[in-house]
């Protein structure tokens, strides 16, 4: 047999037979055990510093869409095992609007870190007010239960 052709088939052999091995005829996983399980593990996280102000900016120069901004919450990561989950949450009372940002955190992310806020955007037709009240909250998701680590009203200003 040419050489060539020899690694023809034994590629092909390699392919069936791994396809065959991890199917589900014979089972065998050639994947990491560790499957990313949002919210198992345990953290004990506390929050330092929460802003008490948010905005909503008029794009495009003041003809695009509103975009509604938060600065991070500062929080500190101890004895992490697993994967927890921590939400950073917006909810704008008379917008009918709440955004919330989700970090999965593990072992690496022990000490200080900031809750970043994803942006988002707001129709100019629903905006209607020079200011809104809101409330920000930053919750942990874990395997002892769903906690609200914190909870404080915050005032959104319209710059137009």
């Amino acid at each position: 047999m040419r050489s060539d052709r020899a690694v023809v088939v034994a590629t092909v052999a390699i392919v069936i037979g791994v396809t065959v091995a991890s199917g589900p005829l014979v089972g065998v996983s050639l994947t990491d055990e560790q499957s990313f399980a949002p919210g198992s593990g345990t953290a004990n996280v506390t929050v330092e510093t929460v802003p008490d102000t948010a905005t909503l900016t008029r794009a495009n120069y003041g003809s695009g869409p509103y975009t509604l901004r938060l600065d991070p919450a500062r929080i500190f990561v101890s004895t992490v095992s697993g994967q927890p989950t921590v939400a950073y949450e917006l909810a704008v009372d008379g917008l009918n609007h709440t955004r919330t940002s989700v970090t999965f955190i593990d072992e690496s992310y022990e000490g200080r870190y900031d809750l970043t806020f994803a942006p988002s955007t707001i129709a100019p037709d629903r905006v209607d007010r020079e200011r809104y009240n809101g409330t920000v909250r930053v919750y942990v998701y874990d395997e002892r239960s769903d906690r609200r680590l914190v909870e404080r009203n915050v005032t959104i200003e319209v710059k137009r």
